[in-house]
């Protein structure tokens, strides 16, 4: 849900400001985001199976 939010607020920042490099780095940013947020949830789930198997 928290990357959501942060890329929700960085669409509007850019919306006011207009900078092509600045865009870049926002959609960079939120690409990562993104992707450790989900490698996150899947390492917890991950970790919770391994758990309840031992």
């Amino acid at each position: 849900m928290m990357p959501m939010v942060t890329f929700l607020i960085f669409l509007m920042l850019n919306v006011t400001v207009h900078d092509p490099v600045f865009f870049f780095w926002v959609g960079m940013y939120t690409i990562l985001s993104f992707i450790v947020s989900y490698i996150t949830i899947l390492f917890i789930k991950g970790y919770k199976v391994v758990e309840r198997e031992r």
